[in-house]
């Protein structure tokens, strides 16, 4: 991407072949030639005008949990280059809240479905000693699906990273 810079300002960004050719209406341009060699020949180009290359950088590390990141929408001088400067902003109460509560409603949905995905253990003829096979390890089950209801019971407000440990089924012979 490019920015029409004069005398150090900043003209225009973003400058492509449209901006190109809505400065320069009466002059035709080949399609697929870089926008740069074709800035040459403008008059703005002869009023002092150039064209620089923009960049962007690197994304910087923040904590999604708690700040907010957002690139520039106009480039800055920085060392010489014209680039996009990220900022990172501590979230606002509001933005918080609301970041805390889709974690929580994330926390929630999951342990739901891991739920659901283990609702079979409950079954009486699955545990049942008078049939074979039938879930040796039941009580495996129990816990596991305890711990797991207490997080969709009362989701934390950070994201779950190590979920309770889903037991191997055991079946009798």
């Amino acid at each position: 991407m490019y920015a029409e810079i004069n005398n150090g300002a900043l003209v225009k960004y973003p400058y492509d072949f449209a901006a190109l050719q809505a400065d320069n209406p009466y002059t035709s341009f080949p399609p697929g030639e870089d926008v740069a060699v074709l800035f040459r020949g403008t008059t703005a180009n002869l009023a002092g005008n150039t064209l620089v290359t923009v960049t962007s950088q690197s994304e910087p590390t923040y904590d999604p949990a708690t700040q907010t990141i957002s690139l520039a929408s106009q480039p800055t001088l920085v060392d010489g280059q014209w680039v996009l400067v990220w900022t990172v902003s501590q979230m606002t109460p509001e933005e918080l809240a609301a970041y805390q509560a889709q974690v929580m409603a994330n926390n929630k949905a999951q342990a739901q479905q891991l739920l659901q995905a283990t609702d079979w253990v409950e079954m009486p003829s699955v545990t049942n000693p008078a049939n074979t096979p039938h879930l040796t390890n039941q009580a495996d089950f129990i816990t596991y699906r305890t711990a797991v209801r207490a997080i969709a019971v009362n989701p934390p407000t950070t994201v779950v990273t190590t979920w309770p440990t889903l037991p191997a089924e055991q079946w009798s012979t």
